[in-house]
């Protein structure tokens, strides 16, 4: 293939982790904070709406 590089096998998957790659252990990780970011949301707004506001809290 023109331009391509000949060091670069194209069957072997690329080891940089910046290619897309995604591990199951960092998408645990992120999907983790997700979930305790959504639970802190939740609170928030649940006490917003019970009259307190973010000097109370």
């Amino acid at each position: 293939m023109p331009g391509a590089s000949p060091e670069h096998d194209p069957n072997k998957p690329d080891d940089d982790p910046g290619a897309g790659g995604v591990t199951q252990e960092d998408l645990s990780r992120l999907l983790a904070r997700e979930k305790t970011q959504g639970g802190r949301a939740a609170v928030k707004k649940l006490l917003e709406n019970l009259g307190f506001n973010d000097a109370d809290i």
